[in-house]
């Protein structure tokens, strides 16, 4: 298939996924029938008409449709270009930058929007997730842990919501992190407006994504749908602060759907905002004590050989130096015995952070492999 023809099929899908009232199951519905988009944006007004006789579509909907394909507002060439424009890109399921992450769970987007850049599969990710009104607790604590696993590398995946969504955003950019926003309405659509700076600074250190077409505004039916998203990305799901029943335990579910660890923030049995924290940790959540302890569990996921396509190889190319003089002096301490965390503590004088950093990153470039709680160097070949 030529380059045009590739071009060609993103402007009439994009202008598909755009019309109103044709949702996925009824595009799925005709591609079925008619192959791609850009057949259906040729149909003649009589076979368009005898999409509600054959059930295709409604009546409604088969109208929308005739509309779309007759006002000049809605040219696909023409919708293309406004949204190239914004800085907004496409990505398909198929498409070889389309993150392996997503295509593993269920009913991945078949398509995403992006403003800026998508998470890197090649490093560790953490959703950080929780109530919009939060307590000064929550904040506090929000704060500190996007800070802390940003400055340590880890991407901060969150849903731009008020609140703790925002907090962490915010706080990996000033770690000089990388975050990544999924929103539930189009990425050129900025919700809420009190985070257009967080908005507006994002794409710059990481990127905004949505399964939902530009110009899709805000809407509560959307939002549910775009926490597979935040799960479907990160390695580990970080809730801090949430009622009994709260929207943020949809993410939840999808996470342990997904097969993703879930931690949860611990609270006093007496406030109602760590509610749902208390009742995750009583069902068998992890408990979120410290940054250096999610820090630690990373380097045990990458350590036992989960790391995603690419990141061991990616590590490998650097095997002659590294990033920094703690991964120099840890790897140094690291023996054919192996070594706990407490082991190299007593033997090091860095702190936790700085150790629990350097342990991760070890793990990530190959240098070293975490078995059954023991840091090991990682010397053999693949």
């Amino acid at each position: 298939m030529s380059l045009h023809n590739i071009e060609s099929k993103t402007i009439y899908a994009c202008w598909l996924d755009r019309i109103p009232s044709i949702g996925t199951v009824s595009a799925k519905r005709l591609l079925a029938e008619y192959g791609t988009a850009e057949r259906l944006y040729r149909l003649p007004e009589k076979e368009v008409k005898e999409l509600s006789e054959r059930k295709l579509l409604t009546a409604a909907q088969a109208g929308r449709l005739r509309e779309w394909q007759t006002d000049f507002r809605y040219d696909p060439h023409r919708l293309y270009e406004e949204m190239t424009a914004q800085g907004i890109r496409v990505l398909f399921c198929e498409d070889r930058e389309y993150p392996k992450q997503l295509r593993d769970i269920p009913e991945p987007p078949n398509m995403l929007y992006v403003r800026g850049d998508i998470p890197d599969g090649a490093k560790p990710s953490v959703s950080i997730v929780g109530a919009r009104l939060c307590s000064d607790y929550g904040r506090y604590t929000a704060r500190k842990f996007a800070y802390a696993l940003a400055k340590a590398g880890v991407q901060i995946i969150s849903g731009m919501a008020l609140g703790i969504d925002g907090i962490s955003h915010q706080a990996a950019m000033e770690a000089g992190g990388r975050t990544f926003a999924v929103l539930g309405c189009g990425v050129d659509v900025c919700y809420p407006a009190q985070n257009k700076d967080i908005y507006e600074r994002i794409p710059a250190q990481g990127g905004i994504l949505s399964e939902y077409p530009p110009g899709t505004a805000p809407c509560a039916g959307l939002f549910p749908r775009r926490n597979r998203i935040i799960s479907g990305l990160a390695d580990v799901l970080l809730v801090i602060e949430a009622r009994k029943k709260s929207g943020t335990l949809i993410t939840v579910d999808a996470a342990l759907e997904q097969g993703k660890e879930v931690y949860a923030l611990p609270g006093r049995v007496t406030d109602a905002l760590s509610g749902g924290c208390n009742s995750l940790i009583a069902q068998g959540a992890g408990i979120a004590t410290s940054p250096e302890q999610l820090l630690e569990e990373l380097s045990g996921l990458w350590g036992r050989g989960d790391l995603r396509a690419g990141g061991r190889a990616a590590g490998r190319e650097n095997m002659g130096m590294f990033d920094s003089e703690p991964e120099r002096l840890v790897y140094a301490l690291l023996s054919e015995e192996g070594q706990t965390v407490d082991m190299l503590m007593s033997r090091s004088t860095l702190a936790p952070g700085e150790l629990s950093a350097a342990l991760m990153h070890l793990c990530i470039s190959g240098r070293a492999v975490c078995r059954q709680g023991r840091y090991y160097r990682d010397d053999a070949e693949d």
